[in-house]
């Protein structure tokens, strides 16, 4: 079987916690850094290290 590059570029998080205010607020943010509603700005590995 051979990775395709859809398959490549993904990646999954599993967040656990008690009702999931804190998971939802960190997956919104992503998604919307994602679709460049808002720049990476403060994010740690966006930084020249990594």
């Amino acid at each position: 079987m051979t990775i395709t590059e859809s398959t490549a570029a993904r990646t999954g998080v599993w967040f656990v916690g008690a009702r999931g205010s804190v998971a939802t607020t960190a997956v919104a943010g992503c998604a919307a850094v994602t679709a460049g509603l808002h720049p990476p700005t403060g994010m740690v590995t966006e930084t020249p290290p990594f």
